[in-house]
């Protein structure tokens, strides 16, 4: 927002900060900074023209909407004001319309600085039970799965039922049984009951 303040502001007034030069009598204007060259018109006497370019012999001028040169000589800056009474309504107009397109761009630039910043609010995470994965191991057929709620106790190859033993969370933390080889990832140490190979499983971490 700030930029748009800063180049609006540019390109309103630049135009009022540009040399005008009048000439003091008639003077050719020609295509190139040589006497010799094609000439693209004449300037008559007090006719205002804006340099564009300086050198030591010539200037550079718009004329009929081309560029041509000018010999210094016959130039001289203007002292009057370049917005005069006369001046034509489409200078008016831009100078007006820009003018309100400086305001506005005053105007959003302060309300976009001091309106009030809506603070962002601070979302917390939370860990429902269904998000929590445990691992569980069958104390008869010695399967073990990940689940977010309780295994089922349908379906164990080696009884009636499965005998779920909860071992724990599923993490990043790798252990495995010197005794049955089952590893597993959990946030801790996993729970020693359960063992396959009978009593209580060692863990160990790797």
């Amino acid at each position: 927002m700030k930029y748009l303040f800063t180049i609006s502001l540019y390109l309103i007034t630049s135009p009022l900060w540009a040399t005008q030069y009048i000439t003091g009598s008639d003077t050719k204007v020609f295509t190139y900074k040589d006497l010799h060259s094609k000439t693209l018109g004449h300037l008559g006497k007090n006719s205002t023209v804006e340099a564009t370019a300086i050198d030591k012999e010539w200037y550079k001028i718009h004329y009929n909407g081309a560029d041509g040169f000018v010999q210094k000589k016959y130039l001289q800056e203007k002292a009057a004001p370049l917005i005069e009474d006369d001046a034509d309504d489409s200078n008016t107009i831009y100078i007006f319309g820009g003018c309100v397109l400086a305001l506005i761009a005053i105007v959003a630039g302060a309300l976009y600085r001091y309106a009030p910043k809506k603070k962002k609010r601070k979302q917390n995470l939370v860990i429902t039970p269904q998000m929590v994965v445990h691992w569980y191991q069958c104390r008869h057929c010695s399967i073990y799965i990940q689940k977010n709620t309780e295994a089922s106790i349908t379906g164990c190859e080696k009884a009636h039922a499965h005998h779920w033993i909860k071992l724990g969370q599923v993490g990043d933390h790798k252990y495995i049984c010197k005794k049955c080889s089952t590893i597993i990832n959990v946030v801790s140490e996993p729970s020693e009951d359960g063992c396959r190979d009978g009593g209580q499983h060692q863990w160990k971490k790797v």
